[in-house]
């Protein structure tokens, strides 16, 4: 099964937040699946996992995204690390 995953907001504090569009897809599947991801951020790193609709990145500094992870895990799985960290607010 190919599902396509649909970036909904790069604001422009840097900051990305990924919808989980297997609820979108015919088959459904939003209730089956969970969409977490990570982003490296210009001076800071690899910041911690969020997922679905959450955000990701810094606020307030104006540093770029240099690098998505992504991974989709069965509903109310582990994910794929820590999730302490996903946002840096100035």
């Amino acid at each position: 099964m190919r599902q396509v995953l649909q970036i909904v907001h790069l604001f422009r504090n840097n900051t990305l937040t990924l919808s989980n569009t297997f609820q979108k897809s015919p088959k459904g599947g939003a209730d089956k699946f969970d969409v977490y991801y990570q982003v490296h951020v210009q001076n800071f790193g690899c910041l911690d996992w969020t997922k679905n609709d959450d955000s990701a990145g810094t606020a307030g500094f104006g540093y770029r995204l240099e690098a998505i992870n992504i991974v989709v895990v069965p509903k109310d799985a582990s994910g794929p690390g820590t999730i302490t960290r996903p946002v840096v607010q100035k």
